[in-house]
């Protein structure tokens, strides 16, 4: 399971806006333990969506290292993100 959440100081006002976004990642060991990591990432001009979708992208390549298929529950309260996944993404590829 991933918790994610991103922010962005005067998100929409006029000039670089400063935001990021970082993400609890909780994984079941061997024996049952749960293993938590955090991670964050940050940018000086950004908007609360980009960093939504940048949080996501962060995560996804993070644990594409590993090298091992994961089942992966997202957890976010960015509707931009949700929708995106669920809905949007198929136009988004379509659209390159």
């Amino acid at each position: 399971m991933v918790h994610l959440d991103e922010s962005c100081l005067g998100n929409g006002a006029e000039g670089d806006n400063p935001g990021g976004a970082g993400g609890l990642i909780e994984i079941r060991a061997k024996g049952g333990a749960i293993e938590r990591r955090d991670f964050y990432i940050h940018s000086p001009a950004t908007t609360n969506n980009r960093m939504a979708l940048a949080g996501a992208i962060g995560l996804l390549q993070l644990l594409g290292r590993k090298g091992v298929r994961l089942r992966l529950l997202l957890v976010s309260d960015s509707e931009y993100l949700v929708r995106g996944v669920r809905e949007w993404l198929p136009g988004w590829i379509g659209r390159g």
